[in-house]
């Protein structure tokens, strides 16, 4: 496969990484220090791992790094909101993460299978961020 389409699976791969680190990150800022925060600080640091794994092989082919629109940031930030604005119990939380890392077990599934050609390094990344977003819903079932 060609470096733009490899490019084009890394960058997908990172900007679906940002948004869990956007995610965790807004919803560490407004929980409550415990056990829950500390399961998200952990899936922080593997969201951070995948993030810059992507940026460093996206900037050894000398490709574009395309970051999340602001907009998408800006829609993800209001949501979290919202759903948290009246209940920000540790099941509410849980239950948000699962539906995140679910949405993004699909999408990251649909790429892989999209990108059937591009080279197995880049492809185990995928993989790599699949494995985090099924542990990510595996530690929130504990908070439900």
């Amino acid at each position: 496969m060609n470096d733009n389409k490899n490019a084009e699976l890394l960058n997908f791969l990172r900007q679906n990484a940002e948004m869990g680190l956007n995610t965790l990150r807004q919803i560490n800022s407004i929980i409550q220090p415990g056990e829950l925060r500390k399961v998200l600080e952990k899936q922080l640091l593997e969201y951070k791992n995948v993030y810059d794994q992507c940026t460093r092989k996206l900037e050894s082919l000398g490709e574009e790094v395309k970051n999340v629109s602001q907009a998408v940031k800006a829609t993800a930030g209001i949501m979290i909101n919202v759903k948290t604005i009246a209940d920000k119990t540790d099941e509410k939380i849980a239950k948000m993460i699962i539906e995140g890392s679910t949405m993004g077990i699909i999408e990251i599934g649909k790429k892989l299978k999209f990108y059937v050609d591009a080279d197995d390094d880049y492809k185990n990344i995928g993989y790599k961020l699949l494995v985090v977003e099924q542990k990510d819903i595996d530690e929130m079932k504990h908070f439900l």
